[in-house]
């Protein structure tokens, strides 16, 4: 299942056509139904009712369609929103019947321009030339199977989600999974993260209810105030965040050009 706060293709379809699983082919929003019906991730996590697999996907800043907000932690984005809904999302789980089966991956597909001073190392190669890992990205692994405040040194890698699933959905009788590249075989899976002998329960609301009072309170304000783009000429934004906005009023004003042409 992928879900995603706007109807659109998510990462996931756009990177791979072979993404489309059955009954689950079509993405669903997070937090509402589609006009067709279709149930959000936070209505089938209350139902207890989640499929084997989620993609979540978030607001992409950069798109033009879908409901307006972005929460992707990609500047110039507000980063409370990113953690919002991060937020949500755990929420929802910890407050499912399904939490003792729960294994939640939050990662990032970048290292967002940060210097890192450990040297990539050398990773299995599907591509002549694509033998190197990139930068380290931050990724937390909740589960209440997983040792609480524990720390990993073992290199994973975005593949390593793919091992995972492909081990614990794909694999034969014999242990073996299907083979999807010299990336994919070397990668540990995140099985080895999950040591506790018994599931520990799910946290209690009051524990972090505070974090949902604060983000109902920053949500509210946002509401009321407005959320306006800061002035490229004030100064106030970084290069990367005054590049980001400039291409996309460049990118808005030549779509604005085409659709007068009738070309969209």
């Amino acid at each position: 299942m992928t879900t995603t706060a706007q109807r659109v293709p998510t990462t996931c379809r756009r990177s791979f056509a072979t993404c489309t699983l059955s009954q689950e082919a079509e993405p669903a929003y997070f937090d509402r139904r589609d006009l067709f019906g279709h149930r959000s991730f936070l209505e089938r996590a209350a139902a207890h009712d989640l499929p084997a697999v989620s993609w979540i996907d978030p607001n992409f800043y950069d798109l033009t369609f879908g409901p307006t907000g972005s929460n992707d932690d990609h500047p110039p984005s507000d980063l409370r929103a990113g953690q919002k809904l991060v937020l949500q999302l755990f929420d929802a789980l910890a407050r499912s019947e399904l939490w003792e089966k729960t294994l939640l991956v939050i990662t990032y597909d970048e290292h967002g321009g940060f210097f890192d001073h450990v040297p990539p190392p050398a990773a299995a190669a599907d591509r002549p030339g694509m033998d190197r890992y990139g930068p380290r990205v931050p990724a937390l692994v909740i589960s209440p199977w997983a040792a609480p405040k524990s720390v990993s040194n073992t290199v994973f890698d975005h593949t390593s989600i793919i091992k995972t699933i492909l081990k614990r959905f794909c694999a034969n009788a014999q242990g073996e999974i299907p083979d999807m590249g010299a990336r994919v075989n070397a990668a540990h899976h995140l099985g080895e993260l999950l040591t506790e002998t018994q599931p520990r329960p799910a946290p209690a609301l009051a524990d972090y209810q505070p974090l949902i009072d604060a983000a109902g309170r920053w949500h509210e304000e946002m509401v009321h105030t407005g959320v306006r783009e800061q002035d490229l000429t004030t100064g106030a934004l970084t290069d990367l965040q005054a590049d980001f906005l400039g291409a996309k009023r460049e990118l808005l004003a030549a779509r604005t050009q085409l659709a007068k042409a009738g070309h969209l």
